[in-house]
């Protein structure tokens, strides 16, 4: 009897490490850490920027916290929450990616701006996390060239993760891209739990199984 309750737990465990390794092959090594804003307009701090010519690297403040900017193409920079425009002239460069720094990469959890297309398409926004989570990519169509597009921007949605740089590109390019915004709002829960809490919940589930299954042992060991 008692080689039998020994052998209904192990099966027991068994069945429970099975379980976790099957969502750990099936589940992502972590649930979307960055979502798009859908109120972008809340809540964010300009980056203003320093006036710059014929300059592929500069700088700006969001508040007193610097924030490097990389282009691919050399841009024309306007000072304060202003705009970034292509290389202009006998040499046109087309502007097809800006890359965001925050010196301090703990800051911040949101990116937002504005700008204009010279073809209608599709702007791609990629945000590297400053924890060391793979890069998230996202996507917004716009519909009209040579016309401001609405703001648009995305947001943490796990307490505790920032921004250490943001991309936004466009293979078209920018006619002119601006009115940038960073902030530090409170994360949008995605409801999507972490590989670590779905494996716990099993274990815990697989724990209260087992300690049923020892009572009904002991129970029929009694009778």
């Amino acid at each position: 009897m008692f080689g039998s309750i020994l052998s209904r737990r192990s099966k027991g465990m068994t069945f429970v490490a099975a379980t976790v390794a099957s969502i750990a092959l099936a589940t992502p090594s972590h649930a979307s850490l960055f979502v798009v804003d859908l109120n972008p307009t809340v809540g964010g701090v300009d980056l203003n920027l320093d006036n710059a010519k014929n300059v592929s690297s500069f700088s700006g403040l969001v508040g007193s916290d610097v924030v490097n900017i990389t282009a691919v193409g050399n841009v024309d920079v306007a000072g304060g929450n202003a705009t970034i425009k292509p290389l202009g002239g006998k040499h046109p460069d087309v502007l097809t990616t800006l890359t965001f720094t925050p010196v301090d990469g703990n800051l911040f959890d949101a990116f937002s701006f504005r700008g204009q297309l010279l073809n209608a398409g599709t702007v791609d926004v990629t945000v590297q996390d400053n924890q060391g989570h793979s890069s998230e990519l996202f996507h917004f169509s716009i519909a009209k060239a040579n016309q401001d597009f609405d703001r648009i921007g995305i947001v943490a949605s796990v307490l505790g993760e920032t921004i250490k740089s943001v991309t936004i590109s466009d293979s078209g390019g920018f006619k002119e891209s601006k009115q940038f915004e960073f902030a530090l709002e409170p994360a949008v829960t995605s409801g999507v739990p972490e590989l670590s809490i779905w494996a716990m919940m099993i274990i815990g589930f697989g724990g209260v199984g087992l300690q049923m299954r020892r009572r009904q042992g002991s129970v029929a060991l009694s009778a």
